[in-house]
């Protein structure tokens, strides 16, 4: 799961796009010496096929067995010579499909057989930008919108823009562009908070919780706490945000779960994993969201709070639910940013670092013969995972499997990662192996050797007690 996901909106940019298309249909802004229609996908495709055939004047019911055909009709247009309003009708039912990159093939058409005003054309060449950001296709959008709003700067163009600046990572036009916005909206409050979701993508909380409170406290819905409660979460705000969850379970809010998920996140961003912990256990209680997500985060969580019980009951969950691989997002935990709270990285989880931590976790709790066995798959899934070597070496070795043990150890030395320590360790193994000239050979390299000061006085230590011993036996044997 990405972080915006956390929040499970549909995807802000389609609603942007989607609303700005519709907006001829709702509102009835349509040219009157062209009919030109900023029609739209909608919210679903029953509504965006009864608008598009409202705006043909067409008979809905006489027309509903053709309508799956009129795509076909609509390409036929592309071969020869028709007028506007054919190209303009045959637009409406493609973007009413879906038909994206059609339209757009229909929409140039129209654009060339157009001979009205220049405000007519405007709009089209808007249409063309709104296709063009639905097709994901930013810098043409970019383009054709730039053009558009230079002769007719409507709201929703200016919001469309700012949306699709933000996909070309230019955050500060993105910024101007919903300032220029909010000033041109006046009292058009629909329009608020698919702006503020953009001043939310621009890193800006603080700003758009205030934009949230200014909604909340003129009577908005209870939808308008969680979103608050989630840019108090980006924030660090944890203790704000748990006051907004609260109302908004109050209030009749049914996305408890969600809620509960975002909350996770917010806690695990600001360190404190015990809590976050908690929240995620909720979240999966509540059936939200792909399960074997929040049971990597439950675990995850539970593992850097030092619950190591309830990191190994949640790892070994889900590892039987995602053996041999997954699509699960996962989490990696960064450090701290500007607003002292920590990066998080999300990426697709890797089955062996999963096996990996739960493996540690038993480790953690004494569990060696349980932990060298999880670690085993962890390293059936990536055998360079030198981290989870030196750990199975760790576990063999407490558990008397000296041979393997040092054969993990021997790996982890030849990698160069977890060096020092593997030397250490092996040099135990061959002690219990009865190899003693192996077993200094290691404790002296270390004492001599070491950047760590206290593994190297260890290591010293182990040469006097090996050296004390034979000794001792030496003094044994002459008696």
């Amino acid at each position: 799961m990405s972080e915006k996901a956390q929040k499970s909106k549909w995807s802000l940019f389609t609603r942007i796009v989607a609303v700005t298309l519709v907006i001829a249909i709702v509102s009835g802004l349509l040219y009157q010496s062209t009919e030109i229609s900023l029609s739209t996908a909608g919210i679903s495709n029953k509504s965006a096929r009864l608008a598009a055939m409202q705006l043909l004047k067409n008979d809905p019911y006489a027309n509903a067995s053709r309508l799956e055909r009129m795509s076909i009709f609509a390409r036929n247009l592309l071969l020869g010579e028709r007028t506007y309003e054919d190209y303009d009708a045959a637009v409406q039912i493609a973007v009413a499909q879906a038909h994206y990159d059609e339209a757009v093939a229909l929409n140039e058409k129209a654009l060339a057989a157009y001979e009205g005003d220049d405000l007519g054309a405007a709009a089209l060449t808007l249409r063309m930008g709104y296709l063009y950001a639905m097709l994901e296709q930013y810098q043409k959008a970019l383009e054709w919108l730039d053009l558009g709003i230079a002769v007719l700067p409507l709201a929703e163009a200016v919001l469309t823009r700012a949306q699709v600046k933000l996909n070309l990572n230019d955050t500060e036009g993105a910024l101007m562009d919903v300032n220029a916005c909010l000033e041109a909206a006046g009292d058009r409050v629909e329009l608020l908070p698919d702006l503020i979701n953009v001043i939310e993508a621009a890193g800006q909380y603080e700003r758009a919780a205030d934009f949230w409170s200014r909604l909340i406290s003129a009577g908005g819905g209870a939808d308008y706490l969680l979103h608050r409660a989630y840019c108090y979460c980006q924030m660090g705000s944890m203790a704000e945000a748990e006051e907004d969850v609260k109302r908004y379970a109050e209030a009749g809010g049914t996305e408890t779960g969600q809620a509960n998920a975002m909350l996770g996140m917010g806690f695990m961003r600001a360190g404190s994993y015990a809590s976050a912990e908690g929240y995620y256990i909720r979240a999966l209680e509540s059936g939200y969201g792909q399960p074997e997500s929040l049971y990597f985060y439950v675990t995850l969580c539970a593992y850097l709070s030092g619950n190591f019980e309830r990191a190994c009951e949640y790892g070994q969950r889900l590892i039987s639910l995602t053996e041999g691989g997954s699509s699960v997002q996962s989490a990696e935990i960064g450090v701290e940013n500007a607003t002292g709270m920590l990066e998080v990285t999300f990426r697709p989880m890797d089955y062996g670092t999963l096996c990996r931590m739960t493996g540690a976790s038993f480790t953690r709790l004494g569990e060696y013969i349980r932990g060298a066995q999880v670690l085993t798959m962890a390293l059936k899934q990536n055998p360079k995972d030198v981290y989870a070597a030196y750990l199975r070496g760790s576990c063999l070795l407490a558990s008397g499997d000296y041979q393997n043990a040092a054969a993990d150890f021997d790996a982890c030395i030849a990698a160069g990662e977890q060096a020092e320590n593997s030397r250490y360790s092996r040099g135990l193994c061959r002690i219990q192996s009865g190899d003693t000239p192996g077993a200094a050979e290691d404790f002296e390299w270390l004492a001599l050797n070491s950047r760590d000061p206290e593994l190297a006085a260890d290591a010293a230590e182990m040469l006097r007690e090996m050296d004390a011993a034979a000794r001792e036996a030496m003094d044994q044997g002459e008696t």
